[in-house]
């Protein structure tokens, strides 16, 4: 004699169509937030772009070069150029001290105060400007505007690899990129050419 079946037919139709449920809900909740992940990138990278092209499009160039010149002979003549990733070693504090004057001169002031306008009244943590040494594959700070934490002048980082082609067009500047470091968390940086009156890239906003 044939033996039962415990489940009937329906409730077996029933935990299948439940599990199927659960697995494209599953499907759809990943796939919106891959959406929105996207969404979002885009908007920072707008953001990060549009804030610095205004920047860029507004600096009082001829100021804005005074005070990169003043900071590249500083930096030209020293014969130690730490980054910043090495803070904590010596011959930082002699390095970067000698920049101190730069932050009181008025180029220095005003050239700030005209950026900060801009980056106090958009959604971005900071706005700054800088300059590449193409030879040494250096990012140095010119004026950061931030309110807090700002970085001196003379300040060096590392060209990323992800900007290595800036080295070779300095018209290219710094598509949208976002990094994500324990210091700082995740951020999306862009940065804009400057130009000057001859149509000469002079630093980057």
């Amino acid at each position: 004699m044939k033996k039962k079946n415990k489940f009937p037919i329906f409730v077996k139709c029933t935990v299948l169509i439940a599990l199927f449920s659960i697995i494209l809900g599953a499907v759809a909740l990943f796939a919106f937030g891959s959406v929105l992940r996207s969404m979002n990138k885009e908007r920072f990278d707008e953001i990060a772009t549009t804030v610095s092209r205004t920047v860029a499009d507004t600096l009082d160039v001829e100021r804005f070069v005074r005070v990169r010149d003043a900071v590249l002979d500083i930096y030209e003549k020293s014969e130690n150029k730490p980054t910043s990733e090495e803070m904590e070693e010596p011959g930082w504090d002699e390095y970067i001290d000698q920049f101190g004057e730069i932050e009181e001169s008025e180029d220095f002031l005003i050239v700030r105060e005209s950026v900060r306008k801009i980056q106090n009244n958009n959604p971005v943590d900071c706005a700054y400007l800088t300059y590449v040494d193409r030879e040494r594959a250096n990012f140095i700070y010119i004026v950061d505007a931030a309110l807090e934490d700002a970085c001196t002048p003379g300040t060096i980082d590392p060209v990323y690899e992800m900007n290595r082609q800036n080295l070779t067009d300095p018209y290219y500047g710094f598509p949208a990129y976002t990094t994500n470091t324990e210091a700082y968390g995740e951020l999306v940086t862009a940065g804009v050419p400057i130009v000057d009156k001859d149509g000469q890239v002079v630093g980057y906003a």
